[in-house]
């Protein structure tokens, strides 16, 4: 599976770790 932008498997992984702890920031916000 060919990726746009020459994005590899560990850019996805580092890309979805920022997007859960962005989530578990705000969810310990309120």
């Amino acid at each position: 599976m060919a990726l746009p932008g020459g994005l590899t498997i560990a850019d996805l992984f580092g890309g979805a770790m920022l997007l859960v702890g962005g989530l578990v920031l705000v969810a310990s916000a309120r």
